[in-house]
């Protein structure tokens, strides 16, 4: 995409240097948060790994050192068809 400029090549190799110091400035405080916190994020990663999905009060409990407390999942009970005789001697009704 062809974009006109309305300013002369000097202020645009100035924008081009501004706008490469705040990335590398925030680059490097995102690497410092990350450095900070990789405790954190060990156990974050831990626990998604564990149960893939966590609830906003779960990350807060990880975050803060606390063990989130999960619900207890209760086991899939096997689906039961109630066929009876009746239903078994049914024909199928198969539509193409």
């Amino acid at each position: 995409m062809a974009m006109h400029k309305n300013f002369s090549e000097d202020t645009a190799i100035k924008i081009d240097e501004e706008i490469k110091r705040i990335v590398d400035e925030c680059y490097l405080r995102a690497i410092t948060i990350l450095r900070d916190n990789e405790d954190i994020l060990h156990s974050l990663s831990k626990f998604l790994i564990e149960k893939e999905n966590l609830t906003g009060a779960e990350v807060d409990d990880i975050i803060e050192g606390k063990e989130p407390d999960f619900p207890e999942k209760e086991p899939e009970k096997p689906k039961q068809e109630n066929n009876t005789a009746e239903d078994q001697a049914k024909p199928l009704d198969v539509q193409a």
